[in-house]
């Protein structure tokens, strides 16, 4: 999983006074299991955290096929989807 952010740059005339910011929503590159590597926003994920463990899974229909993906998510990877504002729901651990 790779998080992307914001970047900055002039506009491709050089003119410092015209010079521009291009924000970019945050993306999250995963894989889907047809497809391979996928880019997502925040939105088009979910977060499924275990009560008591801090981890889970991330869930999400894969953008070019549509097919449902369900990965794992340890501590890292809950904490990063977390900071980019992804929802997130707390399950059961002995029924997902």
């Amino acid at each position: 999983m790779v998080i992307q952010g914001c970047l900055e740059r002039s506009d491709t005339r050089g003119n410092s006074r015209s010079r521009q910011l291009e924000t970019r929503m945050t993306m999250i590159r995963t894989t889907c299991a047809v497809c391979g590597e996928v880019e997502l926003i925040p939105g088009e994920l979910k977060l499924e955290l275990t009560a008591l463990n801090g981890t889970g899974a991330y869930v999400f229909f894969c953008p070019t096929c549509g097919d449902p993906q369900r990965r794992p998510a340890n501590h890292r990877v809950v904490s990063i989807l977390l900071a980019t504002g992804v929802a997130y729901s707390v399950v059961d651990a002995a029924n997902p």
